[in-house]
Formats: structure tokens, C-alpha cells, sequence
């Protein structure tokens, strides 16, 4: 990750590489098992990346569009997408 990371969803706006790991590393316990990648895909220098990932024995599917420079990932968004059908 670059020192000038930042990281943007529906919940957090621009957060920095700091408030980043503050605030979302403590909830990744939560989850049944690591996200399983469904595509990946590189559009114009922005890396695609589509996954589902369980938690309470339910399943979602979300985007993250990542930036990259120099081999380290400068920007996150994430688009969060529904609950999938079991």
C-alpha cells in the first residue's frame, strides 16, 4: 500500500491508510472464511475486483476499482452489491 493510500465506500468517505486499519481491520474477524474472487479485471490502469464473502451464514457480492503505482495500491472504492441467494 502507498503512504498516500485512501480508501472510499458507501460508509467511509476518503479515508487515509491510518483510519483505514483503525476502522476496518477490527471487523475483519467477523467473517466465515476469506472472500472468494469471482473477476478480476484491469480497465484504463484500475483494477476490478468482484467477490463474494460470507458472514452469520449469509453471502454478498461487492467491486472494489483499485488504483495502483509503482506496484502499490494507491486508492480504493468499494461498491457494495446485495445479499446473494443461497
Amino acid at each position: 500500500m502507498a503512504d498516500d493510500f485512501g480508501f472510499t465506500s458507501p460508509q467511509d468517505d476518503h479515508l487515509d491508510k491510518a483510519a483505514w486499519f483503525e476502522k476496518c481491520f477490527p471487523s475483519a474477524g467477523h467473517f466465515d472464511a476469506p472472500p472468494e474472487t469471482l473477476e478480476i479485471l484491469e480497465i484504463d490502469g484500475i483494477v476490478l475486483h468482484r467477490y463474494e464473502y460470507g458472514a452469520s451464514g449469509k453471502r454478498w457480492r461487492n467491486v472494489e476499482a483499485l488504483r495502483v503505482r509503482n506496484g502499490r495500491v494507491t486508492e480504493v472504492e468499494v461498491y457494495f452489491g446485495g445479499a446473494v441467494d443461497a
